[in-house]
């Protein structure tokens, strides 16, 4: 499914996906970090897109948002270089189909907030999966505590995302 690198994915895959749970297990742990820096890298992008659909105080809760995204890809990315491995720069498919939903949504939409709102709560259970799937995997300790930190910040994230959606439905 994934070449060296981490190319391709599923990122909307369900949390009991046997072939993603399968994929990240024959993983090695430069392929983990390179899937998990396409996976942020396109969650950051998405938070930006979604800040500029946004009123200004939401839309720079977002742009924060981003930025630690790209901040734990650059971690990871320094990760792969420091391990001898090739960074891959690329975005996921499912990415950027949810980055397009999400510009869908943000120009359709009665309740463009909301709708927003939704859509990034979409991207981050999708990225808290991601994360769940790369914890189960043989990565060494201090690659795991790495993600273990980062998924921390992901879940307040995700549970942030949920309450804004419940309080705006």
């Amino acid at each position: 499914m994934w070449r060296r690198g981490g190319k391709g994915g599923a990122a909307m895959a369900g949390e009991q996906d046997p072939d993603l749970v399968q994929a990240y297990l024959e993983l090695d742990p430069i392929s983990v970090c390179n899937r998990l820096a396409a996976a942020l890298a396109d969650a950051a992008h998405g938070w930006r897109v979604a800040a500029e659909a946004v009123e200004a105080e939401l839309g720079e809760e977002m742009v924060t948002i981003a930025r630690r995204r790209e901040g734990f890809a650059t971690e990871l990315s320094n990760v792969v270089s420091g391990r001898s491995g090739e960074v891959v720069e690329e975005h996921t498919k499912s990415g950027r189909l949810l980055t397009w939903w999400l510009e869908i949504r943000a120009s359709t939409a009665r309740d463009k907030t909301l709708a927003v709102l939704k859509v990034c709560q979409t991207g981050s259970h999708a990225l808290r999966r991601e994360y769940a799937h790369a914890m189960d995997t043989a990565l060494p300790e201090p690659i795991r505590a790495m993600v273990a930190h980062q998924l921390t910040d992901i879940e307040a994230t995700a549970a942030w995302v949920d309450g804004e959606v419940d309080a705006r439905s």
